[in-house]
């Protein structure tokens, strides 16, 4: 842009024009994509506002305190893929960005072993929470796993965390071999829990780690009646009963998908939509079996004379046609409908419907069209 006129030079080089900086375009050539050009960008563009995106491989532990003396106002940071960085100059620097509320570490740990003073190591962490604590109100931690040693576990002491960031507002530890640590009954009960939480996301691939669990999930939500996303996809051993116990009553976006193999849900399945059947925006219970619990569940939501919904994903699930019915007749908001792979439903239904597909679809349904269709075992 600067390259235009005198006029334009002059407006693209004022640094309050560079609020939220994205680096991550392909038009930027790889050979610049180094530390010195990154140095340069910080000391002659970057004052204030905050970096969505970095180059990984310019970014190395001489890059941060510059970046902390050339930005005072930073809000945001995204160190994603950043392999470089560690634990002690990733807390020494990043405690001196007096403004920053939002940090995402996803993958940093690529080329580091899981310790306890790795970047996102339990010791980093605990530093977090002490010296940021009521800033941060954005954490992600997703696809923090080693690659070729994909059964390590990392841990979090999450009443640590909680005591300290009283204000996180999105959590994000997607892809993650994460555990939470040991503590005391005493230690949970004095917790305050997350309070001001609106996404947790602990979804993971089942061919890497089978996630959390009911009574992990229910001490990361402690408090947390804000909440709005809640992502459990592959994560086996989070059952529909903690869902049911869980605190927040206003849940819009809620994905309990299975993964590498279906995933059973029991006839709690239909309390838990029955919670949220009138604030639910998206729902995705893709590959899951169990037809009746399934099948209860749409009803369910259905029911809701006020309901919200408007996505559902239902791709590979046992879901049967009568639901299916039900729930395009009675929801009236719904944009989007993933029948892929349901092996239950009639020939022609069983398809990613959208838009003017979903209007020709009710139609079909009213004409009685697949009424009298048998069940087909095979995709269309």
């Amino acid at each position: 842009a600067s390259r235009v006129c005198r006029l334009w030079r002059k407006v693209a080089t004022n640094n309050r024009l560079w609020h939220t900086v994205d680096l991550a375009t392909g038009r930027i050539k790889p050979r610049y994509r180094n530390e010195r050009k990154l140095l340069w960008i910080l000391e002659n563009r970057l004052s204030e506002g905050s970096i969505a995106c970095w180059w990984n491989d310019a970014v190395t532990p001489p890059i941060l305190p510059r970046l902390v003396e050339l930005c005072p106002e930073l809000t945001s940071l995204n160190l994603s893929y950043c392999h470089k960085i560690h634990s002690e100059n990733l807390h020494t620097h990043l405690s001196l960005c007096k403004k920053l509320e939002r940090l995402d570490l996803t993958n940093v740990m690529a080329s580091h072993k899981p310790t306890p003073r790795c970047a996102v190591g339990q010791q980093t962490l605990s530093d977090m929470a002490l010296t940021m604590n009521t800033r941060l109100t954005h954490l992600t931690l997703a696809n923090n796993t080693l690659s070729n040693v994909p059964g390590l576990v990392w841990r979090i002491n999450i009443e640590l965390l909680q005591k300290g960031c009283t204000k996180l507002r999105t959590l994000r530890l997607t892809n993650s071999n994460t555990r939470l640590s040991q503590t005391s009954m005493s230690v949970q009960a004095s917790s305050p829990g997350f309070p001001e939480l609106e996404e947790l996301s602990l979804a993971v691939d089942g061919n890497l780690s089978v996630g959390m669990n009911d009574s992990e999930l229910e001490r990361i939500l402690k408090n947390s009646h804000k909440l709005r996303l809640l992502d459990v996809r592959g994560c086996i051993n989070i059952t529909d009963s903690s869902l049911v116990r869980i605190p927040p009553w206003d849940l819009e976006h809620l994905f309990l998908a299975g993964s590498t193999s279906p995933k059973y849900y029991s006839d709690r399945l239909e309390l838990v939509v029955r919670k949220w059947q009138h604030s639910l925006v998206e729902l995705d219970l893709s590959w899951t079996a169990n037809a009746d619990s399934i099948d209860a569940a749409l009803i369910a939501i259905s029911e809701e004379s006020d309901n919200k919904l408007r996505y559902l994903n239902m791709c590979g699930s046992s879901v049967t046609f009568q639901p299916i019915r039900q729930v395009l007749a009675r929801c009236k908001h719904l944009e989007t409908i993933n029948l892929t792979s349901c092996r239950a439903l009639p020939r022609g239904l069983k398809r990613f419907h959208e838009a003017l597909q979903l209007i020709s679809l009710r139609a079909d349904i009213a004409k009685g069209k697949f009424d009298e269709n048998p069940d087909q075992d095979d995709d269309d």
